[in-house]
């Protein structure tokens, strides 16, 4: 008896080539790697730092966001994509090695506001050029046009991946 193939993993025509799934399986593939990789990447950083790898992102996230005032747990949870208490319970464990500051928000009494401290500056500073050549070596082939490219498909992917996710929780029984 001849073997069927598996069913198609997607039915949208524009990830069918051919009638076949099989490219779109493979990119998915690729992602995982890549996604995988990112996360060594990010470990080994963290790592050399002596964090974890998610307090590595909510370092980095709130030297990024915090500008001269602080930046909300608020708006670290949003941008990273996780819960406050996430950020509070990681940002507490920095606070408590000096690499962070939180103080009360001035505009919302029950907020507070996280900034790097000295000395979470100083640590940033000097892990700046490993990050540097880590990034570079892993996106640096890519051209300007194409870094822009992927930025847009990757954020419409997260917005897909965060509908998709969404459904799931509400088809649950």
């Amino acid at each position: 008896m001849p073997r069927r193939p598996p069913p198609l993993t997607v039915t949208c025509p524009a990830l069918l080539v051919g009638g076949s799934d099989g490219a779109f399986r493979a990119l998915i593939n690729n992602l995982m790697r890549m996604a995988e990789q990112l996360l060594a990447l990010r470990s080994r950083l963290a790592a050399e730092l002596g964090v974890t790898g998610p307090q590595f992102g909510l370092f980095l996230a709130i030297a990024q966001l915090a500008g001269e005032d602080g930046v909300s747990v608020v708006g670290v949870a949003r941008h990273q994509g996780v819960t406050g208490a996430f950020v509070t319970a990681e940002a507490g464990k920095l606070v408590g090695r000096g690499l962070l500051e939180k103080r009360d928000s001035p505009v919302d009494r029950r907020g507070v506001l996280l900034s790097l401290s000295a000395k979470g500056r100083r640590l940033l500073e000097s892990a700046g050029p490993a990050i540097q050549a880590r990034n570079d070596t892993m996106f640096g082939t890519l051209s300007a046009r194409e870094f822009r490219m992927l930025d847009r498909l990757v954020r419409r992917l997260v917005a897909g991946g965060e509908r998709a996710l969404a459904d799931l929780r509400t088809t649950r029984h």
